[in-house]
This record gives structure tokens, sequence and C-alpha cells, in this order.
């Protein structure tokens, strides 16, 4: 497995009690499927290029400590990948 750092622009916003990042300049989209993993206080974003079926791009968001997320999802919108985290503490 290769993976290669991945260094999009992040764009984050909050609305109500949702945390909003939002990440720009993704390889291929047409040739990738990306992911999200939570991990305790950081999110995990990667992409499998489609073609070979490997992970080639990997990138870790750490959140802020104390952050408590009671719902995440995470999604390709156009060129961009969302994530959009319920944050009932903010």
């Amino acid at each position: 497995m290769i993976t290669k750092p991945w260094n999009p622009d992040v764009e984050v916003a909050v609305h109500d009690d949702e945390l909003i990042v939002k990440l720009d300049h993704l390889p291929e989209v047409d040739e990738h499927r990306f992911a999200a993993d939570w991990n305790g206080g950081e999110v995990l974003v990667r992409s499998e290029n489609l073609l070979d079926g490997q992970i080639d791009h990997d990138l870790r968001l750490p959140l802020p400590d104390g952050l408590e997320i009671s719902h995440w999802e995470a999604e390709v919108h156009g060129e961009s990948f969302e994530l959009h985290m319920t944050v009932p503490s903010l």
C-alpha cells in the first residue's frame, strides 16, 4: 500500500450544533472512493484508487480536545469531500 500525504484546502464552518469540514482539491474524483473514520480526537480521511484498490492518499484531521461528537457523516459533494458532525457542546 502506497500512501501519499494529501494537502487539500480545508474549510471549517459551524451551523447551530453542526461542525462542517470541507476538503477541496481531491485526487481524481472519478477514479477514487473517499472515506473517513473517527478515531477518538481525530478524523482520518483516505482515498482509494478504484483502478487498483489501493489506498493512495490519507489525511489526519485532529479535532480540539474535549469535543464530543454525537453523530457524523462524510460524503463527496461535487469536487469536495465534506464531514458533517453534530456537536452538542457547541
